[in-house]
């Protein structure tokens, strides 16, 4: 499963439905170069991208997954539920 930050920039204002719809195309072919293990079998696209000074990412840009697994609770739980 996979959260995936969409740039605001590059959709605009698009509805959800047509960014989910980008987004799956570009998850399609990710998982189309990789091994059946590695694929990306539920998603969500996320509204923003993670950052420092939201707690989300460490000074040195490394993912905190507490905050993550906080923050994104009933989304991935949402995910974990789907599949």
């Amino acid at each position: 499963m996979a959260l995936i930050a969409v740039d605001p920039l590059e959709t605009g204002d698009a509805d959800p439905a047509a960014v989910r719809s980008l987004v799956r195309e570009a998850v399609d072919a990710a998982n189309a170069q990789v091994a059946r293990p590695a694929r990306i079998r539920a998603f969500a696209p996320l509204e923003k991208d993670f950052s420092s000074g939201d707690g989300v990412l460490t000074p040195t840009l490394k993912v905190r997954r507490r905050a993550v697994l906080e923050r994104y609770a009933d989304v991935i739980d949402g995910l974990y539920g789907d599949g």
